[in-house]
């Protein structure tokens, strides 16, 4: 059943990625990128310093990269402490592509 909110989905764990061959993030890189954030726009850094890691992995090349989760996500109510203010990272997403969670009301908040 559609709900008529999101219900945060894909806050509970996702994977950050960057550069033009889209590499995904290992918690590591992300305090050094915050203490000298070269170049980074105020958003990429407002959402890197919102991110919880979660879970290491590694990917079929052997590079290691985190899972994550949102400092901002309240669980019990699958829902974001900042909607109003979440950074436009976050308003953005999953941009043209359709979200990947099953249940994702994104559609239906689009609509």
């Amino acid at each position: 059943m559609m709900s008529s909110r999101c219900t945060g989905h894909c806050c509970r764990s996702f994977v950050l990625r960057y550069g033009a061959d889209d590499r995904k993030i290992h918690s590591d890189w992300i305090e050094e990128w915050l203490e000298e954030p070269n170049g980074m726009d105020d958003d990429t850094v407002q959402v890197l310093s919102m991110v919880i890691p979660l879970e290491e992995c590694e990917d079929e090349e052997g590079e290691l990269y985190n899972t994550f989760t949102c400092k901002n996500f309240d669980f019990e109510r699958g829902q974001c402490l900042i909607y109003d203010t979440r950074p436009g990272m976050c308003r953005r997403y999953p941009a043209e592509a359709e979200c990947d969670y099953e249940g994702c009301t994104f559609l239906c908040q689009k609509m």
